[in-house]
């Protein structure tokens, strides 16, 4: 059963998704949790090493959400490495999706503005430069 929260635009809805992203690559379940953790991999060693706020922003939430989907992965039914991400906000049109997956939409949108305004030099590394 679904509960309303803004009549019918917004729902929760309690799905579980053997594939990746609106569903697709269903029973890659494996590949997917592999590729998973060797971007969680990557996105930890890019964290460590950048002092742009908003580029660290952007690379924690996706981190963040990353994990999130990676554990259910893990932990949840039908078992390690085969589980399945519990997603349960409906929102209009859009597929049903997790608060894991927003971070890693938010966190993606704020690499892409990153990438396409870079961030300015500011006067202490202009000095030292």
């Amino acid at each position: 059963s679904d509960l309303r929260i803004i009549g019918d635009v917004v729902e929760l809805r309690l799905t579980r998704n053997a594939g990746g992203a609106f569903g697709r690559f269903q029973g890659f379940t494996p590949v997917l949790a592999i590729l998973a953790t060797a971007i969680v991999v990557v996105l930890v060693r890019t964290v460590r090493r950048t002092d742009d706020r908003v580029l660290l922003v952007g690379l924690a939430l996706v981190l963040g959400g990353a994990l999130g989907n990676l554990l259910d992965r893990f932990l949840r039914a039908p078992g390690f490495l085969r589980g399945h991400v519990v997603d349960f906000v409906s929102v209009g049109w859009w597929p049903v999706f997790n608060v894991a997956d927003a971070c890693i939409t938010v966190g993606g949108v704020l690499l892409v503005i990153r990438t396409l305004w870079p961030a300015r030099p500011s006067a202490e590394r202009r000095s030292t430069a």
